[in-house]
């Protein structure tokens, strides 16, 4: 059996109507034109989330020994760009 989104690049209306969608007869569905839906690529993530304002601290064990630890009390949500899109 072939993946969902390779059948539905092949025939629309019938992967809808497997899922229950009911389309108005007037309206028209084209594939998409890269082999898959949501994602460019199986690795590719929209964003990245960067921690910022860390600082390294000293943390004492139940042991009693010391480790260090970074501490980080910010972050930042960076867009990635989509390969071959408008700005990548």
């Amino acid at each position: 059996m072939s993946k969902p989104a390779g059948r539905a690049n092949q025939d629309i209306g019938a992967f809808l109507a497997e899922r229950g969608v009911k389309m108005p007869i007037d309206v028209m569905v084209r594939p998409i034109p890269w082999p898959g839906f949501g994602k460019p690529g199986p690795e590719w993530e929209p964003f990245t989330i960067r921690l910022t304002m860390c600082k390294k601290v000293w943390v004492r064990s139940p042991d009693g020994r010391y480790r260090q630890e970074e501490v980080c009390r910010g972050f930042e949500i960076v867009p990635r760009r989509v390969p071959g899109g408008p700005l990548g």
